[in-house]
Parts: C-alpha cells; sequence; structure tokens
C-alpha cells in the first residue's frame, strides 16, 4: 500500500459555505508535491462529508479511503517527501506565507497542474451547461460584512446592494453582444433560495433590467451541493465572467484560462462599509 499525502477540509462550512475554492488549494498544492516527487503517494480526503463535490466532480489522484492521523505535518518549505512515511496537508500552511500561490510561484512553478481534468462526472449536465451558458455573462456576487477598514485593495469589491450603479453600467455596455446573464451569489443564505423572485432589492432590480437566469433553468436541483457545483461550471462556461472576491473565483479563472476563455472582469466600486447593512 502507498504512503499518503492526508488533505485537509480547509474553508469548508456546511451552514454558508462549502468552501471548494480554499479546498482546490488543498488538492492543487498536494497534487504538486506528489508530481515532485514522482507520484509515489496517494491523496487521500480523509473527511470526505467535508468535500461534497466530490458526489459530482472527478479529481485527478483523489482518493476517500480510511487513513490514520499519524503523520508527518507538512511545512511550506519541504519538497522530497520521505516515501515511507504519510504526510499532513495541515490548514495552516496557507498561512504561513504571504499569499498560497507564492507557494506554488516559490517551490513548484515548473511543475504542471491538471486543472481541466477535475471534471463533471455527469456529461450530459456538462453539455447542459454549455450550451446554455455559450453566449451568457457568469457573475459571481458574494456578500461581504467587512468592518471598517483603511485597506485600498477592497474597494474593487464591494456590496452591490449598496452600490449597483458600476455593475448595472458594465452589463449595459454588453447588452447587443449577449443572450442572458447568470446570476451566482450568497446574498440569500438559504441552501436552495429563489432568486428570481426574492425580497432582495438589488436582485430583484437585476432581473427586472436583464434576461437573467441562474441555477434552477439548468435542471431540477435538490440539494446545496449540486447547486454549487452548477454555479461553478456555469461560471466557468460562460463567455464573460465578472468576478467576486473569494477562492471560488480563483478557481473559475485559473479553469478558464486553461480554457482560453480570458473575458474575465473586475467591477471597480468604491468602497462602502457593509458591516451594518443587514
Amino acid at each position: 500500500m502507498k504512503s499518503y499525502i492526508k488533505l485537509n477540509s480547509y474553508g469548508y462550512d456546511s451552514e454558508l459555505d462549502t468552501g471548494w475554492g480554499n479546498r482546490f488549494l488543498t488538492w492543487k498544492f498536494s497534487y504538486l508535491l506528489n508530481q515532485f516527487n514522482n507520484f509515489k503517494f496517494d491523496l487521500v480526503v480523509g473527511e470526505k462529508h467535508k468535500w461534497p463535490e466530490l458526489e459530482y466532480i472527478d479529481i485527478p489522484h483523489l482518493k476517500t479511503y480510511e487513513v490514520d492521523d499519524d503523520c508527518e505535518i507538512l511545512e511550506n518549505e519541504i519538497r522530497v517527501l520521505d516515501k515511507t512515511k504519510n504526510w499532513l496537508m495541515r490548514n495552516e500552511i496557507f498561512y504561513s506565507i504571504p499569499t498560497a500561490e507564492e507557494f506554488y510561484n516559490i517551490f513548484m512553478k515548473d511543475l504542471n497542474i491538471p486543472k481541466l481534468d477535475i471534471k463533471l462526472k455527469d456529461k450530459k449536465l456538462d453539455s447542459i451547461i454549455r450550451k446554455k451558458l455559450k453566449n451568457s455573462v457568469g457573475i459571481h456576487i458574494r456578500f461581504k460584512r467587512w468592518k471598517s477598514t483603511k485597506n485600498k485593495k477592497l474597494g474593487s469589491i464591494c456590496d452591490y446592494e449598496r452600490n449597483p450603479k458600476p455593475l448595472f453600467d458594465y452589463c449595459d455596455s454588453l447588452l447587443k453582444n449577449v443572450d442572458n446573464f447568470y446570476i451566482s451569489t450568497d446574498l440569500i443564505k438559504r441552501d436552495l433560495p429563489n432568486l428570481k423572485n426574492s425580497n432582495n432589492n438589488f436582485l430583484s432590480e437585476f432581473y427586472n433590467r436583464y434576461e437573467t437566469i441562474d441555477y434552477s433553468d439548468i435542471c431540477e436541483v435538490n440539494n446545496k451541493t449540486m447547486r454549487d457545483v452548477i454555479d461553478l461550471y456555469s461560471l466557468i462556461y460562460c463567455d464573460t465572467f465578472i468576478m467576486g472576491q473569494s477562492t471560488w473565483t480563483g478557481f473559475v479563472e485559473e479553469y478558464r484560462k486553461e480554457l482560453n476563455k480570458n473575458k474575465n472582469h473586475m467591477i471597480e466600486m468604491e468602497y462602502i462599509n457593509a458591516a451594518n447593512s443587514r
């Protein structure tokens, strides 16, 4: 039996956010380490329920059998791994360097990540999403309860409920060239929100202004994870992608670049303190 690298469930939150973008980083860097070590290890998910997307997507070199917790801790400077030991990709590894991407750039930049091998298991669903989103604008909107801050970098993302005009102006500029807009959002905190008939002022205005679709227009959806996976691939396959602030967006952007889909746009918005907006 092979030794293994045990992946953590970084970012998983069963109530609010499945954290796929965060766990993609876990897989990404574990895969790179394994590649550097000639694929001598299994990549193993210890807590399968905290990787719920595995029901719907295939991820290369990822297995889901039971493993012990008795592992060596991976530090970000380790490249050559002892093949006789098991290793743990700990959560904290992503906080011990300025950015997780720097981990890749410093240690693993000459290796390849097979992002496009992460695929939907349901090929029929994959085809449906591709067709519906062929000439669409995908929009990923994250609600953030930011506290007051002087960090200017936050100014590129804002709560659209408070100031939707920059987004509307950009969407207006695309109207003659697209079929519809696809909304992916966590503005409504329900597993299967009815985005079309919500009492959220921003969403109501958006649906009234534009030909808009969402996960419920793709197929019948009966659980949150399936909804999230449909959102993920709808944003990947759309013609133009308006990004949000999240590792989810980071995964979509990376995947789109591999597909040569480079219409990725960030709305520049004035920073507004949204800490008390609910």
